[in-house]
């Protein structure tokens, strides 16, 4: 008689957290940790385990870059420890097919929350929204409409997220207020309520949050804590690292402004500059950053571009020499480059040494308002108030609405950083793009047939601004017609 052969089962390694999660039951799930502590691979595993026979099931993303650089690949790879993975299409968007332990097949599609409106049509078994505080909550609300499900009842909704304060709507999506005012932690426990912020909550029906900091995954080294941990404030460390829902009163953009503001390309008709924010040496750890920031006749606001890098002097310089020769050949040399220069002695010969490089286009030093550039908080080393000052006119336009990305690899890292701004060590990517913006600015200002000499050095004008071949200009002036 042949020996039958025996199918071997898989497992992917958890910690207790996860286990929970992966076995609640409610018609909306959520796993809410600081960064690291697996929150895209938990809500994956309890995708993929949870399947049945014939099902479909929604993975949303905040955007196209996430998904594609985060979500999917992350999903494919559990499927794979799992020995699950039957098949991946990509076109006309990703399906991920697999194996059910049922020994059925299911399916996992993917779309991104840039545009909510393209989640209507779908009908799915259940809802995984990856990243879920990074999307707006219409995201949800028309992806919860979609849980009709080939059984006819409606799915569950899995959210995995950092938390971003009691004001994000992924807090309300779990929490209500509580009339009642426990005398202590035991009798908080027996009334199962929770104190956040100054006020006591309670869950809402038909919820099960599960909370994790970066610190109880297993699986991460100490040294990744450590490097993190770094970079934040006591406050910010808290949200980002703890899971806690800590009102970040301090932050000057929230996420929810930049939703939906991803396009394919800015209009050509515009203002455009390069603004290079420099890293004070190769061995700071800081890094120099370029954005291409345009203004459009309508003054809609346009990020197209962000380089950025810690690299040694000489690599420094090719970059920024091939960065603005490709901004000259797509634009027809229309684009300023501007430098930030320093203050002192130093500062001053590295921009002119900057601007030699570039002669031949359009270049500027700009010398913006240097007060306080750093200040100390619980011991970290964060930006100041000149920093902060010079970010205010660009938050502005982000909270009117007025600002929009073209789709590239640097959109979720920009986002992050401009996000957790003032409270994240690294603001070069924040420095880079409000120093830029302000530089359009003034050019609006600037009388557009007045070009004389700076300094007593000599510029020569063109219909795109002013060259300079030694000295910069502290106010740039632009002409009519660009």
């Amino acid at each position: 008689m042949p020996a039958t052969k025996t199918k071997r089962r898989r497992f992917v390694a958890l910690y207790e957290k996860q286990r929970r999660f992966l076995e609640a039951d409610a018609p909306i799930v959520g796993w809410c940790s600081g960064i690291g502590a697996g929150k895209s691979r938990t809500g994956a595993t309890r995708i993929l385990l949870r399947a049945k026979d014939g099902e479909n099931h929604l993975c949303i993303s905040p955007t196209y870059n996430m998904l594609k650089k985060a979500t999917l690949p992350l999903m494919i790879k559990v499927a794979k420890e799992l020995g699950i993975l039957k098949k991946v299409v990509m076109s006309p968007f990703p399906i991920l097919r697999f194996t059910t332990q049922d020994g059925g097949d299911a399916e996992a599609t993917f779309c991104s929350g840039d545009h909510p409106d393209d989640i209507r049509g779908s009908n799915n078994d259940s809802l995984f929204l990856d990243e879920a505080s990074f999307m707006p909550k219409q995201v949800l609300d028309i992806a919860m409409g979609r849980l009709r499900g080939i059984r006819g009842q409606m799915g569950s909704s899995v959210l995995c997220f950092t938390p971003r304060g009691r004001s994000s709507w992924t807090f309300d999506v779990f929490y209500e207020k509580a009339n009642v005012a426990p005398r202590d932690d035991d009798d908080a426990k027996q009334l199962g309520v929770e104190k956040i912020g100054p006020a006591w909550y309670k869950p809402r029906p038909g919820t099960i949050l599960i909370r994790a900091a970066t610190w109880e995954n297993p699986f991460i080294s100490e040294e990744f804590y450590k490097t993190v941990r770094g970079q934040y404030s006591e406050q910010f460390a808290a949200q980002e690292l703890e899971g806690d829902f800590v009102d970040l009163v301090g932050l000057l953009i929230k996420r929810e402004w930049l939703a939906g503001k991803l396009r394919d390309a800015a209009p050509r008709e515009a203002r455009r500059v390069r603004y290079w924010d420099l890293a004070a040496s190769e061995m700071s750890g800081c890094y120099t950053c370029g954005t291409l920031v345009s203004v459009t006749p309508q003054n809609q606001i346009f990020v197209e571009d962000v380089v950025r890098g810690q690299w040694s002097t000489l690599s420094r310089n090719y970059m920024i020499e091939s960065t603005a020769q490709a901004d000259a050949r797509k634009y027809n040399n229309e684009v300023s480059q501007v430098i930030e220069q320093e203050p002192g002695s130093g500062g001053k010969e590295q921009a002119q040494q900057m601007i030699r490089m570039l002669s031949g286009m359009p270049v500027f030093r700009d010398m913006p308002s240097h007060g306080q550039a750093t200040r100390t908080q619980d011991g970290e080393k964060l930006p100041g108030n000149a920093k902060i000052t010079r970010a205010q006119p660009l938050a502005a336009q982000i909270e009117a609405g007025n600002l929009y990305m073209v789709r590239g690899e640097w959109n979720d890292e920009w986002i992050s950083e401009l996000t957790g701004f003032p409270e994240m060590k690294y603001c070069d990517q924040v420095d880079s793009v409000s120093a830029g913006f302000n530089f359009l600015q003034k050019s609006m200002v600037a009388d557009p047939g007045e070009i004389g000499t700076v300094r007593g050095v000599s510029t020569v004008p063109s219909k795109y601004g002013v060259t300079v071949a030694d000295v910069g200009l502290d106010l740039p002036t632009f002409f009519k017609g660009r």
